[in-house]
């Protein structure tokens, strides 16, 4: 019986035993799951932000790729300006044109290839496929510029519209390009966050199921969040970055945008300056902006643009201006500093900080922009990026224009005298003609001019060409008009005076070119005149025709005399 009951016992405590075993076993099984389910959530959410840090990496790679194409292209404007302006062999900046192309055909691939890597959305890489188009045809244009500059320079202008048009449509879609980079990389944050938030409340479900097991893997735990918690903010601060600098990105695009169709409508200098002047008020500037642009001699600078009436920079001429002489914009957080211009030096206000940018047209400074602030600050970079647009894109229009109307100036005259030429002269007898001006009209031939070329030379010659113009410039009206019909023949004009006023001025000429020529300025000489009045239903032919019968008539008498219709002939 003893036995037996001691029998039962042991089977009884086993009994009890076993249930208590199979629990343990449970909470074990259940814990071990619970820290595998616990160690698999956290691989994937590290894994998770792993990829998508590597995606961010790669889409970040690609921008440099961009940037770097986008200076090639610069690197192409800047020989058309040196092959434009004769600083550099065209030959030569023609190859550089076609290899800097191809650099930049490499770049906007490379970068193609790390967008696709990086599983960039479809709209991103169809805007980025569209600006590159334009870049391309951009390129394109200016390296065939290059080549107009060598074998057709009068296409040039026409080609500069055209790339102008270009231009504009380069920017649009690089402004297009860049809202769908920042549209993505907010896209990716907004993801970026939602794995991490799914990670979390799966990490929780699983850490409730594994209790036990947490209190022994507490420290592997602790370390594993670590390392999550450092991949997030490693993610979040690289896209933050990267948001605000697409974000800077933008607002440059948008200011230099609408900087440029601002300048597209200025017709000349004065136009353009405005603009600038407006464009200058829209940048957070504390101090004076002013702009000091060159004379046609590029020997003096004066203001001639500037935000407020504030005193501003002294420098006399673009070469004392340390920013043109190093052709890079300069800036100077206190004119205390021992590198400070010394053009900051006593001023009235006191110590302050400065940024210079020089205007560069074809290699050359015709000016700088001087934008001035407190002292020991430093400006912005949209502040500096602005500046940079105003100067370059204002120091481009402007030397254009100056081209244009030096260009537009010595088709219309006479190298050698300054007068018209016969062309612009018939135009404009036209032009008073057909508005019905009445007017009195001279035909001028120097006398013995050829006998005076071969006794002094053909330097004499031109000597005596060159008085004569001078006497003339000095004795007529602003509204006369004089030009050189070919050789030694002139031709001056006296629109609203009759025959006798104008043979009266004519005298003083010939009063004026006796007493240049004694003088010793030039070998003697004198001049024969031809005169005649214009009648309506005059053609400027038939008005020519009379004065010059008259001017033969006056050779015919002996020369040094003025022949008229309504005065007797005078010595």
């Amino acid at each position: 019986m003893r036995i037996q009951r001691r029998a039962k016992g042991v089977a009884s405590g086993r009994s009890r035993r076993y249930p208590l075993e199979r629990v343990a076993v449970l909470v074990i099984v259940l814990a071990t799951v619970g820290v595998a389910a616990v160690g698999a959530m956290g691989a994937r959410t590290t894994h998770d932000l792993g990829i998508a840090a590597e995606e961010t990496a790669v889409q970040r790679q690609a921008l440099r790729h961009y940037e770097t194409a986008m200076y090639w292209r610069s690197a192409i404007d800047t020989g058309i300006l040196k092959a434009a302006g004769g600083g550099a062999d065209p030959v030569t900046v023609t190859a550089d044109a076609e290899r800097l192309r191809n650099e930049v055909e490499t770049e906007l691939t490379v970068a193609r290839d790390l967008f696709v890597q990086g599983d960039a959305e479809a709209p991103l890489l169809e805007s980025y496929g569209a600006m590159v188009e334009s870049m391309r045809l951009y390129v394109a244009d200016a390296v065939e510029l290059t080549g107009l500059l060598i074998s057709d320079p009068a296409a040039v202008p026409a080609h500069l519209e055209q790339m102008g048009a270009d231009a504009a449509e380069l920017e649009q879609r690089q402004f297009a390009f860049g809202r769908e980079v920042n549209a993505a990389t907010v896209q990716d944050r907004a993801n970026a966050q939602s794995s991490v938030d799914a990670a979390h409340t799966r990490l929780l479900w699983a850490t409730g199921s594994a209790v036990l097991a947490l209190l022994l893997l507490a420290v592997a735990m602790d370390r594993r969040i670590r390392v999550t918690f450092a991949a997030k903010n490693a993610a979040e601060t690289a896209t933050r970055e990267t948001s605000l600098r697409l974000v800077d990105q933008l607002k440059r695009q948008e200011f230099a945008e609408e900087l440029r169709e601002a300048l597209d409508g200025a017709l000349d200098e004065r136009m353009t300056l405005d603009v600038v002047e407006r464009a200058l008020l829209e940048l957070p500037i504390c101090g004076v902006a002013e702009v000091l642009l060159a004379d046609s001699s590029i020997a003096h600078v004066g203001r001639v643009a500037a935000t407020n009436d504030a005193p501003g920079c002294d420098v006399g001429s673009p070469n004392d201006c340390p920013a043109v002489r190093r052709g890079q914009a300069l800036t100077f957080v206190s004119s205390g500093e021992l590198r400070a211009c010394p053009h900051l030096q006593g001023r009235v206000g006191g110590p302050l900080s400065a940024t210079c940018v020089p205007l560069l047209f074809s290699g050359r400074g015709i000016g700088v922009l001087h934008a001035t602030g407190p002292d020991g600050e430093e400006p912005d970079s949209i502040t500096v990026s602005g500046l940079r647009a105003i100067a370059n894109d204002a120091a481009m229009r402007i030397g254009t224009q100056r081209v244009i109307a030096t260009t537009q100036f010595q088709a219309k005259t006479d190298g050698l005298t300054g007068m018209v030429n016969r062309r612009t002269l018939e135009g404009r007898l036209r032009d008073l003609i057909n508005a019905g001006t009445p007017m009195t009209l001279a035909m001028v031939d120097l006398d013995n001019f050829k006998h005076l070329n071969e006794t002094y030379g053909h330097e004499g010659g031109d000597r005596a060409l060159r008085v004569f113009s001078t006497v003339v410039h000095d004795a007529l009206r602003a509204s006369d008009i004089a030009g050189r019909y070919g050789g030694e023949e002139f031709v001056l004009a006296f629109p609203g005076l009759g025959l006798t006023e104008a043979v009266a001025v004519i005298e003083r000429v010939r009063e004026a070119l006796r007493n240049a020529t004694e003088s010793g300025a030039c070998p003697p000489f004198t001049a024969s005149f031809g005169v005649g009045e214009w009648h309506r239903d005059m053609t400027v032919d038939a008005l020519l025709r009379i004065a010059d019968v008259r001017l033969r008539e006056a050779k015919r008498l002996g020369r040094n005399r003025v022949v008229s219709v309504d005065i007797p002939v005078m010595t």
